[in-house]
């Protein structure tokens, strides 16, 4: 939580002509359904026309073996306050043979991934001349979810993304009771009804909503429904993750921190726990020059769907989009990433010409060798050919910086 809550507040020293709030946020911590409704309601209200609605939820999956209509087939748990709740839910997920298996978490305490049964959330509102974000945030520990919502106005557009500044017979009685028996086992379980689905948020695509979903069934909210044609997207996490990123707790969920500090991302996939001081700012520069070459890439491509267009005009919600990008790239060429199911999705979904872009490749070559740890990527020949004109010429620096 504490991680998103700094990604969506503005850097004070920076110069800026037009001063421009930062977004109003909710923060929920392990709410309950009706909590989560109540406050994702509230900031939707509070929404201008020209803003939109951000949730941000980390929280555990909520997966059903059985056949669900459509917008329930899966979703994240939320907190059940009472014992009584806990002991229908215990018997409802029994009879739904409903499953919820963390998807390796690497989650630490400013990181957010909630266990079943816990979730926090926060939402946010804002009006302001300049693009703004709404958020909810999760705050958790290894037994907690959290969601953030979010709501705010854009400066120019006339729809506009406010990102996350401101988540049942007849017959004889034995005949009868043998068929009783036989119709139960047939039915079909319905969905928990401590869980948030899809479904449940179709109601706030009324206007500009943009989801981040952090979670072990994080694809369940791919099926979102996109009736009323407003802006609509989703980042969602990777749902598995190897064995030797999986016990690292320490560092908090990697695809949240992945959206706050890449570099912090690329260093925990790479086991790198301290570097020089001057390869540190080497390598924080080189992620700068990634980020602003996805930019402009996304922009250029006309290919790239217009909501995603629109979302980018927002300062926040187009770092979060420029940096899914690199999440995902970086994760695929990673050699221990082989799994689909490991890599970071989004819908709409972007184009995969982005992924394998030369530049940006090559940038990442850089990167590794910068970082000397070469040896956990795969990547294209052109883009591990050393360039020594391009080698570190301030190695008299020999200060450690420590990842923490």
């Amino acid at each position: 939580m504490y991680r998103m809550i700094q990604s969506l507040e503005r850097e004070p020293f920076l110069p800026d002509k037009i001063k421009r709030p930062n977004p109003h946020k909710y923060l929920l911590y392990l709410p309950s359904l009706s909590q989560l409704l109540v406050y994702i309601a509230a900031a939707f209200k509070d929404m201008n026309e020209n803003a939109a609605l951000l949730l941000y939820i980390s929280a555990d999956g909520c997966r059903y073996t059985d056949p669900m209509p459509a917008g329930y087939g899966g979703g994240v748990m939320t907190h059940q306050r009472h014992k009584a709740d806990r002991n229908n839910s215990t018997f409802s997920n029994s009879q739904n043979q409903q499953v919820s298996t963390p998807a390796g978490n690497v989650n630490a305490g400013q990181g957010a991934s909630a266990l079943a049964g816990n979730t926090s959330t926060t939402a946010v509102g804002t009006g302001n001349a300049q693009p703004t974000i709404n958020t909810a945030v999760p705050g958790t520990s290894a037994a907690s979810s959290s969601t953030t919502i979010t709501s705010s106005t854009p400066s120019t557009l006339p729809i506009t993304t406010a990102l996350p500044s401101t988540t049942t017979i007849t017959g004889g009685a034995s005949s009868g009771a043998s068929m009783m028996t036989m119709t139960k086992s047939n039915e079909v379980p319905p969905p928990s009804i401590h869980s948030l689905h899809p479904a449940d948020l179709v109601p706030y695509t009324r206007k500009p909503l943009f989801l981040i979903v952090d979670s072990d069934h994080s694809t369940g909210f791919r099926t979102m429904t996109n009736i009323f044609d407003q802006p609509l997207m989703c980042l969602m996490s990777p749902e598995e993750y190897p064995s030797s990123v999986q016990d690292k707790s320490e560092i908090g969920n990697l695809f949240t921190l992945f959206l706050h500090t890449p570099l912090l991302g690329f260093c925990s996939v790479a086991d790198i726990g301290n570097l020089e001081q001057h390869k540190w700012d080497e390598c924080v520069q080189k992620i700068s020059v990634m980020e602003k070459t996805i930019g402009q890439l996304l922009l250029a491509d006309a290919t790239v769907d217009r909501s995603i267009k629109r979302f980018m005009t927002d300062d926040f919600l187009y770092c979060f989009i420029v940096r899914f990008v690199l999440c995902s790239i970086i994760l695929r060429y990673h050699s221990s990433f082989k799994d689909e199911m490991s890599f970071p999705t989004s819908t709409p979904s972007l184009p995969d010409s982005i992924y394998v872009s030369p530049e940006i490749v090559s940038l990442l070559g850089d990167l590794t060798r910068i970082a000397d740890v070469g040896t956990y990527f795969s990547l294209p020949a052109y883009a591990t050919m050393a360039d020594m004109a391009s080698s570190i010429s301030s190695g008299t620096n020999n200060t450690m910086m420590e990842i923490i």
